[in-house]
Parts: structure tokens; C-alpha cells; sequence
């Protein structure tokens, strides 16, 4: 969670699903959402195992920034955390486990919602 009132959008990068459905929400601070490895949009193989990017692109108060991308396994939990001048990610898998995952410069998709 972005804890300075700051919030992002998430974009499956890698789905199945044809470009109108591709998973997508904005989030706001103490949000949560669900993307389902059981339907095509989240998951191409339907598994709670298989690695997937997901695009963010952050909103600031104080502007945006470029986007930006993490990979995390689907089953489990991306978590966002920190502020504008200090943020990272965890990806909190269907096994239990939890890691910190790099943020990556990113190019950005072709499409985006």
C-alpha cells in the first residue's frame, strides 16, 4: 500500500484474454483486489504457479512517473508499498511465501486502460 494518498493502476502484461478484457484496476491506498488464476485474463494456463508481468503505472501528487513493471507468480498477492520517494513490491505466493521483487523501468504496452 502507497501510504502518502498517492495510487497506482495495475495491467496484466501477459494475458490470454483478448485486449478488451485484459485485467486492470486502479488502486487507492488500504485497497486490495483479486486476479483470478482461474480465468484467462490473470492466468494463461489456468495455474496458481505460472509467472506473469503486470505493468504500474503510479500517480503521484506531485506527478506521474514512467511506467514501470514486476513479475510475480499467480495464486498469491502483488503488494505495493512506500511512498513517491521510496516504494517497492512483494509478491506473496499461493505457497505461502513472500519475496521482494524488483520494479523495473518498463516500455510502455501498446495498450492500457
Amino acid at each position: 500500500m502507497l501510504t502518502d494518498g498517492s495510487s497506482f493502476k495495475v495491467v496484466q502484461g501477459e494475458s490470454c484474454a483478448p485486449t478488451g478484457k485484459i485485467f486492470h484496476k486502479h488502486m487507492e491506498m488500504d485497497s486490495t483486489t483479486c486476479c483470478p488464476y482461474t480465468q484467462k485474463d490473470c492466468s494463461c494456463n489456468l495455474k496458481d504457479d505460472d509467472e506473469v508481468l503486470f505493468y504500474i503505472f503510479f500517480y503521484f501528487e506531485r506527478g506521474y512517473l514512467p511506467v514501470k513493471s514486476v513479475k510475480c507468480t499467480t495464486g498469491g498477492a502483488l503488494i505495493i508499498h512506500g511512498t513517491q520517494e521510496s516504494y517497492s513490491a512483494a509478491c506473496h505466493e499461493a505457497n505461502g511465501v513472500s519475496k521482494e521483487v524488483p520494479i523495473v523501468e518498463a516500455i510502455e504496452p501498446a495498450y492500457y486502460y
